[in-house]
């Protein structure tokens, strides 16, 4: 009688199948991690800059003359030294249908791990409060209604934010 060697082809299906699931799985798994390290990486920075905002704004004082040349003089200072990076900025003139006077500063050429720039959102309120939120738009590049809202209670879906609360 010839003695057979090798697998079948059910088995060899089997052990195709068995294999498949197991690197399902750990692909699921790899990207969970990913995304973790990536979540990590960007509070870390959005701490950083909050930090190095909350020491410009509390060495350089507050900002309440809104005007582009106080604006643009600020920013010079606090870009060069306490932020380490560039950025753009635009003036604020209306947000959700209400007037508020502030800027919002974009870094450059420094990204969050999926590619979208910091942004620091420094709004002056009435009787001149100062509010100040950092935030990175986080794995879909899409902000939520919420941080466009500024300062809104609850989630801001995948969003990444940092509340400052001036000193």
């Amino acid at each position: 009688m010839k003695k057979h060697t090798g697998l079948t082809l059910i088995e060899t299906m089997a052990v195709i199948a068995i294999i498949a699931i197991l690197s399902g799985l750990g692909g699921q798994a790899y990207g969970a991690m990913v995304l973790d390290g990536n979540i990590q990486t960007a509070s870390t920075a959005l701490q950083t800059y909050g930090s190095n905002v909350e020491d410009g704004i509390f060495n350089l004082g507050y900002l309440t003359e809104m005007d582009e040349d106080s604006i643009t003089q600020y920013l010079y200072q606090l870009e060069h030294d306490y932020l380490n990076c560039s950025f753009d900025y635009d003036t604020l003139a209306q947000v959700d249908g209400v007037d508020q006077t502030g800027f919002t500063i974009t870094t450059k050429p420094e990204t969050d791990p999926w590619g979208n720039p910091y942004t620091f959102h420094y709004l002056l309120g009435v009787d001149d409060v100062v509010q100040m939120m950092i935030s990175s738009a986080g794995p879909d590049g899409l902000w939520s209604d919420r941080v466009i809202a500024h300062y809104a209670d609850g989630d801001y879906g995948d969003d990444l934010v940092l509340i400052m609360i001036p000193r």
